[in-house]
This record gives structure tokens, sequence and C-alpha cells, in this order.
């Protein structure tokens, strides 16, 4: 466990009331389940979310589970500007952030994060090669990219959690990554225990519920924490007498 998005995350989906609100109890199930982080989306491009958005970052912090806010990048817009605006938007309070790269990214621009320097996360299709624009992931992890979500959604690829796992590692594996960030890959059904493990077996270092409400619930986040958690330290020797 060597980033800051390790273990059971959940993605939160509620920018300008679209998905599915996050409520407090939805929070207090989230926390009581282990869940180590939810990302609630701030911005879409140079868009901010709004009240609804630090509503939202409320929630989840008043539940005593960790915020991290995630963003829409584009390549086709000014990138400093969207980081600006998404840190903006979440408040200014977070040096963290996961972002979607959406078609034709410029990751270079990334080099040095702005304002999210504590952690940067990249989410993007299991495959990133079929990724419009074909953004180089090669280069995400030579600047410095702390962990990579693929967004391996076996529900939309029609596979098994555990295929959508093994897909996934494959296709990022085979862009020939010198050095592979830790992987945390997404799921998009409710067998998040089965995706857990697969994840685990892989070698991957937490997984991730996308999304809150469609269809991941506190109540499918059941028994993912555990499977990322460390071992349990020996008992102490019994002192020599």
């Amino acid at each position: 466990m060597t980033t800051p998005f390790d273990g059971a995350g959940v993605f939160g989906f509620d920018f300008a009331q679209q998905g599915t609100p996050l409520t407090a109890a939805d929070a207090d199930g989230y926390r009581a389940a282990g869940v180590d982080w939810i990302a609630v989306k701030v911005s879409d491009g140079v868009t901010g979310g709004g009240q609804v958005v630090i509503d939202q970052i409320k929630t989840v912090q008043d539940a005593g589970v960790r915020c991290i806010p995630w963003a829409y990048l584009y390549g086709t817009l000014d990138v400093a500007q969207q980081l600006a605006v998404a840190h903006d938007a979440a408040g200014g309070g977070f040096n963290l952030l996961i972002a979607d790269i959406e078609a034709s990214f410029p990751v270079g621009q990334l080099a040095g994060f702005g304002p999210f320097a504590g952690g940067f996360a990249v989410t993007t299709w299991y495959d990133p090669a079929q990724h419009p624009g074909a953004p180089s992931i090669g280069q995400l992890a030579d600047i410095g990219v702390t962990a990579l979500i693929p967004q391996a959604y076996a529900g939309a690829m029609g596979v098994t959690p555990a295929q959508a796992v093994v897909e996934a590692m494959t296709d990022y594996r085979a862009l020939g990554i010198a050095k592979l960030p830790p992987l945390l890959p997404a799921n998009d059904t409710v067998a998040m225990l089965a995706f857990a493990q697969a994840a685990k077996s892989a070698g991957c270092n937490g997984a991730v519920g996308w999304r809150h409400g469609a269809p991941i619930t506190p109540a499918s986040m059941a028994g993912v924490a555990a499977v990322f958690a460390p071992p349990a330290p020996p008992p102490a020797p019994t002192p020599l007498k």
C-alpha cells in the first residue's frame, strides 16, 4: 500500500445534480463497510459543480470518510485552467485529484500537477490504447502519476469481474510501461467482492466501485476493504521467565 488511493474506493457522481446524491446514511454505510475513500466529482472541463459539490464533500467528510475530488479533463481545453477549476470547485482544500482523462488529452502538460502535487491518479478505459487520442499512459508514469485506475467495467465489457481485471492488467502492461504505477481497477457491477479478490490476486493495490447508486451501494462494498487490509501483526512473543 503505497499511494493515497489504495484500498477500497467509491466514485460519487452528483455533479450538477446528475447521478445519485450521496446521503449521510449512505456515507455512514460506506464507512461501516470499511471504504477508505469516496471520490466526489467536482468539475467537468472548465465548469465547476457549485454548491452541490461542496455539499457532497461535506457529507463524506462528516461521516469520517476520506474525500478525494475527481474531474473530467479534456484535451481540447487548457489543462492548467481545468486543474485550477477543479481545485477551486473542491473548495481549495485538497492537494489530491483523480483525473478522468478524455479524448486526445496532452498528458505531458500534467507535469507538476498544479495545485494537486500531493497525489494524482488517472482513470481511463481498461485498454488505454483504444481511448480516443490514445493518450500515452507510459508518459503518465514518467511524469510521476501516483496511481492508475483502469475502468475495468465488467458489466460494460460483458465479462466476469475476474476477466475484467485480467484484461485490464494485460492491456496496461502491453503498453510497455517501464515502471507501472499501482493499479486500482474500477468495477461497474455489484459483484465488488469477487472483483476485489481478483484484483488482489492480480497484484493490484485496491478496487474501486463505479458508481454510487448505480449500481454501487454500501451493501455492495461489504468485505472489499478487508481484501486489501494489511495482515494483522503477529502476537508478541511470550517473555522468557
